[in-house]
């Protein structure tokens, strides 16, 4: 009996696989298009881009051993690859399981900066809740620098591995903290300098009450600054424009529209800076002052054009990343920078190590950046030391040590949860040899624990049911843990679930019991300071003078 020759050549046997793809090529169009289009494409990107040439020949490399799989064929030597580069002896070991502890990096939500008086108050976290098996985060936020890390201890180098003389021509990111990256007038990080030279045109008692209100308001101290200028001419531009800075610090539904007031009639008055700081009010318009792009742009570019660098800094932020003109943005920053302002160096440091209106140049970022950190700038202490730790990480520096300077200090003076955060995350995960610390890291995150951070919280609770730099009380790090999950971080339902399995009916309940006690302990986070003045006293430091002055829990298994 005759068989169909279309039907045969599917069902009667499996034919050679080219042979197969042929006939199926010529009579399938869409089959036909397909490989039309993939072969097309690949030609051109040959062309267009000669460091495709090189995945091309691995991809027929692999191609070729597929095709050779499937049709039941095995070589007797291994197919020689095109590429002149031999693998790393470390890539083939990283197939192979390695028994870690988690890592605290894999678990570590990063703290949310406090709110700036000149911005709408968040809402208030959720009440706690207890969890259970399908429990989801009570919020949704985006993800950490703890949780954007890898995984797995896969990626941190053995103890005693030193940097790869081959990754020295790439760098990391710059890794700007929150808020600085996409900078807005209106914010807490923008800076508001007082240029005391302009008190010589006050009266004598006047100059001395406006110098200590000037200090207070370096150091955050806002209440005393306004009591500073109680007795104060009430027609002085410049005690007018102090008084408006005072009133922008407090909190309230009209301080804006009192503000605004008391700035129009210092500007009235002559006092330069004040039309500097009216004119970031007119720009954002926030709720009681009408907003007026072309009166604000005039008042803060005026100033700038005769030479105030944070005139210059306003006029960039809001030309790069705001309503002002884009073409001028890049310029203003560097002006600024060029002239001494410590926010506006980091800002054109970040620009220049992504080449973003200017060329890209790392070594110049890095200069900037340090001289911004050297000037006692927070954000740029944090964000150097974090980006020399990152290269220590990635191999790319063997001394990580300015790095945890900067971090130190920025936590120590400049009060940055953030920093102190990173640090914590240093010394458990990324350090090598004598920088691994996880008993130091411990206390880091003590020092914090009375916060409400998320970070701290997770962290101090991994530490707590991994028993690094104490004892282990899984009923504890149950509470923490829960505590967590309700100040946002997204993976402590996972870690609640897997210690949840661990304890026993009675400790359960005990846990979340612990859990509301230090939830309705927990301080706010402590605001970051954004210049470390020098000859400026500080505000009493929010951190316990050591880790056992962090608030403990009597939660061990009973």
């Amino acid at each position: 009996m005759a068989t169909d020759p279309g039907k045969a050549f599917i069902a009667n046997r499996r034919p050679p696989f080219f042979r197969f793809a042929w006939r199926l090529y010529w009579s399938e169009d869409s089959f036909r298009g397909l490989v039309d289009f993939a072969v097309i494409g690949t030609i051109v990107l040959f062309f267009l881009e000669p460091s495709v040439k090189q995945s091309v020949r691995d991809l027929s490399d692999w191609a070729s051993s597929r095709i050779d799989w499937m049709m039941g064929l095995q070589r007797t030597e291994p197919r020689p690859s095109h590429s002149s580069v031999e693998p790393p002896a470390a890539a083939a070991q990283t197939a192979a399981p390695r028994t870690v502890a988690p890592r605290a990096a894999e678990t570590v939500a990063l703290s949310p900066q406090p709110p700036s008086p000149l911005e709408p108050a968040a809402p208030a976290p959720q009440p706690l809740a207890k969890p259970d098996a399908t429990v989801a985060p009570a919020v949704s936020p985006a993800p950490s620098i703890a949780e954007q890390r890898p995984s797995a201890d896969l990626a941190t180098p053995p103890a005693d591995a030193e940097p790869s003389a081959a990754k020295t021509a790439v760098d990391v990111p710059m890794p700007l903290p929150p808020g600085w990256k996409v900078p807005r007038l209106m914010s807490q990080q923008f800076l508001i300098e007082i240029d005391e030279e302009a008190f010589r045109s006050s009266t004598p008692d006047d100059q001395q009450r406006l110098k200590k209100a000037a200090g207070d308001y370096r150091a955050g101290r806002f209440d005393d600054m306004i009591d500073d200028l109680t007795d104060a001419s009430s027609s002085d531009a410049n005690v007018l424009f102090l008084r408006a800075l005072g009133v922008l610090r407090q909190s309230g539904s009209n301080k804006f529209a009192a503000a605004h007031g008391l700035l129009q009639a210092a500007v009235s008055g002559g006092q330069r800076q004040a039309a500097i700081v009216l004119g970031i009010l007119l720009v954002a318009g926030p709720e009681g002052v009408d907003k007026d792009l072309d009166q604000g742009k005039n008042l803060i570019e005026t100033a700038a054009a005769a030479g105030d660098r944070m005139a210059q800094r306003a006029a960039g932020i809001g030309g790069e990343f705001g309503s002002l003109d884009p073409v001028n943005g890049v310029a203003w920053i560097r002006r600024a920078a060029e002239a001494g302002d410590a926010p506006a160096m980091l800002h054109y440091g970040f620009l220049l190590s992504i080449g973003s209106g200017v060329e890209k140049d790392t070594a110049l970022a890095e200069d900037y950046v340090r001289r911004a950190a050297t000037a006692g700038l927070t954000a740029a202490q944090e964000t150097l030391g974090a980006w020399i730790v990152d290269r220590y990480k990635s191999g790319l520096a063997a001394d990580p040590s300015e790095g945890v300077r900067w971090l130190k200090q920025a936590y120590e003076l400049g009060f940055s949860t953030y920093a102190l955060v990173r640090l914590g995350l240093f010394y458990d995960d990324d350090g090598r040899g004598v920088w691994r610390d996880r008993t130091k890291a411990f206390s880091l995150f003590g020092l914090c624990a009375g916060y409400a951070s998320s970070s701290c919280q997770f962290a101090y609770a991994w530490h707590l049911a991994s028993g690094f730099g104490t004892p282990i009380d899984p009923v504890e790090s149950y509470a923490r843990y829960e505590v967590a999950r309700q100040l946002g971080a997204t993976k402590a339902p996972e870690r609640l679930q897997a210690l949840q399995r661990t304890l026993s009916p009675g400790e359960e309940p005990k846990a979340i019991e612990l859990a509301n006690s230090i939830r309705g302990a927990l301080r706010p986070i402590p605001t970051t300071v954004v210049l470390q003045y020098p000859d400026v006293r500080p505000q009493p430091s929010p951190w316990p003078v050591t880790a056992s002055s962090a608030p403990a829990a009597a939660s061990s298994r009973r």
